[in-house]
């Protein structure tokens, strides 16, 4: 299988926008997106799928359970499902998205003084 970029579909979020490579109907266990980072992207969790990033030019950071990981181009960040993570700064990423054939969920979390609290589950499907 092939995938163009010039062919995918676009998305935004806080901090984001970018194309997606591929549809559920293409290709059900896995996603690969082209992603513009321009500052903060929310903090998530995966529930089903894990993810994995690769710095294809620029420069920011991801925090992956806690932890904060400067990153540049050619690195890779590997975030495993369940690990609540985010990313910012100025760089270009293509990220994939391993799961199940079931449409991807995540929960969008916030900082609060005890921790990270659920604020709503979002299901990612790609068209």
């Amino acid at each position: 299988m092939r995938f163009k970029l010039k062919n995918g579909q676009p998305f935004e979020a806080e901090g984001i926008k970018g194309l997606r490579y591929n549809t559920k109907e293409e290709y059900s266990v896995g996603s690969a997106q082209y992603i513009e980072v321009n500052g903060r992207r929310e903090k998530v969790r995966s529930l089903n799928s894990d993810r994995i990033y690769y710095v294809i030019e620029g420069e920011g950071n991801f925090m992956v359970d806690g932890q904060i990981y400067p990153v540049k181009t050619s690195d890779v960040v590997i975030v495993p499902k369940m690990s609540p993570y985010n990313y910012w700064g100025t760089m270009n990423l293509f990220s994939i998205y391993t799961h199940t054939g079931e449409p991807i969920e995540e929960e969008k979390l916030e900082s609060v003084q005890d921790g990270i609290r659920k604020v709503r589950v979002r299901v990612i499907k790609p068209e």
